[in-house]
């Protein structure tokens, strides 16, 4: 007889006995007849043998409950199918059985017959919380799960450029009175002015072939009951082509096409300290949160949505649950989360155990973080999630810039201040899946950043070479090859210091599942997203090679997902665009700009 059957025995027997009128006698568990009790405190027996079975059951009832949090937390979390129907069964059992002994019948001139059935009542919670151990060693056998993902996307780029640039072309004498050349007594050169010409660009062009691809590789362990450890390595790279794109954040090093080496999404541990209380650290999984799954044919990620963060992140966090005190939510918890920053560079050590030479202006980054999550209470598949972050001195970051017309990057020289200014940001986030059953999902985000910049800024040695020019007689024939000075702090620095400045998103979509789906597999999707001329998104490019979320203007985007092994693979195919009226991220200046990006793709998804 299997585990399912004994249980469903198990409770129709300890249902049985309970009923009033029974006149069977109760077998004990060795089989032999159990004969009438007789004696003055009998009822006191009775009373304490149904106390005990109460305690012993309750304490059963908390393991079940306790271990199905668990692993349901587990399941959503890790976007895999656990198998938790026989615990949930008996759990049921468990509690059925509690309520019949809460409300057993008064029995007249029974307490002997009602002794034998509790009895075997406590004979058969024993047999409960045999089938009880069975089930959750049953659960926890596989605690090492490999899983991966294999992708190749075909881009076909439309590219139309109409900004206006100022170009310096030409380096002017500065003059006295008498038009002679004045010459800086500090330094003995000659001061010069920048002349700039205002040019439109032109571009309109094609890049009707990008083929990328990705494979990724993950794999938890269940180190022990209450700690596990996540990670996935990946690769991102132009197919046949090494373009290794130099990331300037560690947060895109796994989200640019570069080589075809094994890099690290994710490692991060998670100890579950009660079952109230998470602890987790490392390489947190940040990137592809809600609504990301509706377009990727996934299930949803226990993470922030990417409105909020769409990149690799190494925190230190905090989860608590406040579903485990308050019946009937099955989803309520907050993370609080810190992120540290060590970007001076006085601290690293050379080959020789000897610290290098300091060099001012790059301190430490502190970033602080937290984030509601609910699930409301009859209202189907639904998230709700709000959440905010804070720097209070934003550093100047030791990060090169990167110069068209050189084609390479210049690393700063140094910076002017200690802080940028401050940065914070609030996100919320709505989404719904299924709405009455019709197999429409709808999300709507929204995002806020403020910045409130000082006048400290990152300086840049840019290498030039400009013609000399005399404001009268024209060209001097000789050509200045220098350095030019650039200077550039926080996102919207150019309203002055000490401003308080806010940028939005807005973030919007739905997925219909075609009512056909059990036998075509077919979906269909649009997003739409706005920026303001000072939103800065913690967002990154993707295999589409392009960063929708961080456009400071409109995109949308529509596609069709069609299942083709389902479960394992999936095409889809899509088309996007970008007007982007700003340029731009979180260091400015913030310029204007008329670009527009179009994008035809269609990818190829297996997955296991």
């Amino acid at each position: 007889m299997n585990r399912v059957a004994v249980g469903g025995l198990v409770f129709g027997a300890a249902i049985t006995l309970l009923v009033p009128g029974t006149t069977a006698w109760a077998q004990s568990s060795k089989g032999r007849t159990v004969a009438p009790k007789k004696g003055a405190g009998y009822q006191l027996s009775v009373e304490g043998t149904l106390e005990r079975i109460r305690r012993r059951l309750d304490a059963a009832r908390k393991e079940v409950e306790y271990t199905l949090r668990k692993y349901r937390r587990e399941r959503a979390s890790r976007g895999v199918e656990l198998k938790l129907e026989k615990l949930e069964g008996l759990a049921e059992q468990m509690k059925r059985l509690s309520e019949q002994l809460e409300h057993r019948p008064a029995e007249q001139g029974g307490n002997q017959e009602l002794s034998n059935r509790l009895d075997q009542v406590e004979d058969d919670i024993e047999n409960m919380l045999g089938t009880q151990d069975k089930l959750i060693e049953t659960i926890k056998k596989d605690r090492l799960n490999w899983s991966g993902g294999f992708r190749v996307t075909a881009n076909s780029f439309h590219f139309i450029d109409r900004s206006t640039e100022s170009v310096p072309v030409r380096l002017d004498l500065v003059l006295d009175d008498y038009g002679q050349p004045i010459y800086d007594p500090s330094t003995g050169s000659l001061l010069v002015t920048p002349v700039y010409e205002q040019r439109q660009r032109n571009i309109d062009k094609w890049y009707g072939s990008n083929w990328v691809e990705r494979l990724f590789l993950s794999m938890y362990y269940d180190i022990t009951d209450n700690l596990r450890f996540y990670a996935r390595l990946a690769v991102l790279k132009y197919m046949n082509e090494l373009k290794p794109q130099s990331p300037t954040l560690d947060m895109h090093s796994t989200r640019y096409p570069r080589d075809p080496t094994l890099r690290i999404e994710r490692a991060y541990i998670d100890w579950f300290i009660t079952d109230w209380l998470v602890f987790s650290t490392g390489r947190i999984a940040s990137p592809e949160g809600p609504p990301a799954e509706l377009k990727e044919d996934t299930t949803r990620s226990a993470t922030w949505g990417v409105q909020m963060v769409e990149a690799e992140m190494e925190t230190a966090m905090f989860t608590i649950h406040f579903d485990t005190f308050i019946d009937g939510l099955d989803n309520f918890n907050l993370r609080l989360f810190y992120m540290p920053y060590t970007t001076h560079t006085d601290f690293q050590l050379s080959d020789h155990t000897r610290l290098f030479k300091h060099e001012p202006g790059f301190e430490e980054m502190h970033v602080f973080g937290g984030m509601f999550e609910l699930t409301v209470p009859g209202a189907g598949n639904n998230i709700v999630q709000l959440g905010a972050a804070y720097i209070p001195a934003f550093p100047p970051r030791n990060v090169p810039i990167y110069i068209p017309e050189l084609d390479k990057s210049i690393p700063p020289t140094g910076s002017t201040s200690d802080t940028l200014g401050e940065y914070a940001m609030f996100t919320s986030l709505l989404e719904f899946t299924d709405i009455a059953k019709s197999g429409l999902d709808l999300f709507l985000a929204y995002h806020m950043t403020v910045l409130k910049p000082t006048d400290g800024r990152i300086v840049y040695d840019i290498p030039v070479e400009l013609p000399v020019y005399h404001p009268v007689t024209g060209p001097t024939g000789t050509v200045f090859q220098g350095t030019s000075r650039l200077e550039i702090g926080l996102a919207s620095y150019e309203e002055g210091p000490g401003t308080t400045n806010f940028g939005h998103l807005i973030y919007t979509g739905l997925r219909w599942t075609l009512p056909f789906w059990q036998k075509y597999r077919t979906r269909v999707g649009a997003e739409f997203n706005w920026g303001s001329k000072y939103h800065v998104a913690w967002s990154s490019p993707s295999d589409l090679l392009v960063n929708r979320l961080s456009t400071k203007g409109i995109a949308w985007e529509v596609y069709l997902i069609q299942e083709l092994v389902p479960g394992n693979m999936f095409t889809r195919i899509g088309f996007l665009e970008l007007r982007r009226d700003y340029d731009g991220l979180y260091l400015g200046p913030t310029l204007d700009i008329d670009q527009t990006i179009r994008n035809f793709y269609v990818l190829v998804d297996a997955h296991w």
